[in-house]
């Protein structure tokens, strides 16, 4: 195990824990020296986290954890597939969509926690 995968479980993610395809989809496909990955969704074990609407139904917070639960989903759907952490030179693009209230507007501070959890970890 490589110090990225390390770091990502010391925060709690066991990279043995990547979460199974939901669809008939190649969750990372490969063109040359560049990966392009699937979306992800805040599962666990197989069961779905943090489910509801930011703010009403999910805090801010936890909403922010829903998003490094999702971040951390990738790099571990990464390690099975691709292999170490290692080979990951530099994030290029994160699109994320926030379940939320139509006048919700902070959107940006809950992906920050995905932004956050790739930092850490590479």
């Amino acid at each position: 195990m490589g110090v990225r995968e390390e770091k990502l479980e010391a925060l709690g993610f066991a990279v043995d824990a990547a979460p199974k395809a939901a669809g008939l989809y190649d969750p990372v496909v490969i063109v040359g020296n560049t990966f392009t990955m699937s979306g992800s969704v805040p599962i666990d074990g197989g069961q779905p986290q943090f489910v509801g609407k930011v703010p009403s139904g999910v805090s801010v917070d936890d909403a922010k954890r829903a998003a490094a639960l999702c971040a951390a989903n990738l790099l571990r759907v990464f390690i099975r597939d691709v292999g170490p952490l290692d080979r990951i030179e530099r994030i290029v693009k994160i699109t994320g969509f926030v379940n939320s209230e139509p006048t919700f507007s902070e959107q940006h501070v809950v992906m920050n926690g995905a932004s956050q959890l790739l930092l850490d970890v590479l």
